[in-house]
């Protein structure tokens, strides 16, 4: 797959309407298809969604102006929802302080890096230890139950196959102890629905991992859901937060914590989109959000972006 091609390609789907256009599908090609995660029984309305939904989750990586050019002139901004393509390329401008000219340059750049993105996803290497190539998640449904004794976390996820033949996954929760020398997470692994666990491991310390074989092969693009749940001891070792740091495309986190209502925590904040290492150096890094009466507290994210963390975090003590 050829960056400057598929850039081309990407370049197509600007006419009219953009992604809105009645034909936009005529314009997908068999390379974006494949990019995308379009199977080959797609509807109409699946494919310019799956298009639509890839290209927005890349956005996330760009600088705030290519991603603002990027997303009005495929039509994906409502505020520049304009028939035409010059008239959005006006838009742009005008939120940009540029000619509409400068505008289209922004978004050929724009779209050149999606390209770039996209080549490199599928380009991902299979034997890769921590995010081996293949697919990425479309919704990860999860529920963390510290009420219980051991502590459980369940997952449901969605994923989409990004290439032909997809027969293995792989599951993995980043767990270390509160410190070097603290006793280390003992994490043990219950299958639900949707395959069987073949193989487990560390690849490193309070990295946890669960290789996964799928019930039959995944044809490119076809989606499929599987259940685990992540059993945890001691209690005492679990760090204050449930955080999910994207390693691959994520369209939607959805999460819920469960506290021990004879032990809640004193405050509870949203985390959204923050970089790992600033949860150990801020004392509030969110909104403050309240449990509910049975010890529940929920959030949801939607097109995360990969490397930063998503989730809850708490405090057990006073704040200054």
């Amino acid at each position: 797959m050829d960056t400057d091609d598929l850039a081309r390609q990407l370049g197509r789907l600007l006419r009219g309407r953009g992604l809105l256009a009645p034909n936009v599908v005529s314009q997908v090609t068999p390379e974006l298809r494949q990019a995308c995660g379009v199977g080959a029984d797609d509807a109409p309305g699946e494919i310019r969604v799956k298009v639509a939904d890839c290209i927005r989750s890349h956005a996330t990586a760009l600088p705030d102006d290519l991603r603002l050019a990027v997303l009005a002139a495929l039509g994906l901004c409502d505020a520049a929802a304009y028939p035409l393509l010059k008239d959005r390329l006006e838009w742009i401008g005008g939120q940009l302080d540029r000619e509409p000219r400068t505008a289209q340059r922004r978004v050929d750049a724009g779209l050149r890096l999606i390209a770039e993105r996209l080549v490199a996803s599928s380009m991902a290497d299979e034997d890769d230890p921590f995010a081996p190539g293949g697919w990425y998640t479309d919704e990860l449904l999860a529920t963390f139950r510290l009420d219980l004794d051991p502590p459980e976390l369940s997952e449901e996820r969605s994923i989409v196959a990004t290439r032909d033949g997809l027969q293995e996954v792989l599951a993995s929760l980043t767990a270390p102890g509160k410190a070097q020398d603290a006793e280390a997470l003992d994490i043990r692994f219950r299958m639900g629905c949707g395959g069987r666990i073949i193989r487990e491991g560390q690849p490193v310390r309070g990295h946890h991992q669960a290789r996964i074989e799928l019930l039959a092969p995944l044809a490119i693009g076809e989606h499929h859901r599987f259940t685990i749940t992540f059993i945890m001891r001691p209690r005492d070792a679990i760090r204050p937060y449930y955080l999910m740091t994207p390693l691959r495309p994520c369209r939607r986190f959805s999460m819920s914590v469960v506290f021990d209502l004879a032990t809640p925590p004193v405050a509870v904040w949203r985390v959204d989109g923050v970089p790992r290492g600033v949860l150990d150096e801020t004392d509030e890094p969110g909104k403050r959000m309240t449990i509910d009466g049975h010890g529940r507290v929920s959030a949801d994210f939607h097109i995360l972006r990969q490397g930063l963390s998503y989730g809850i975090q708490w405090s057990a003590q006073s704040l200054p």
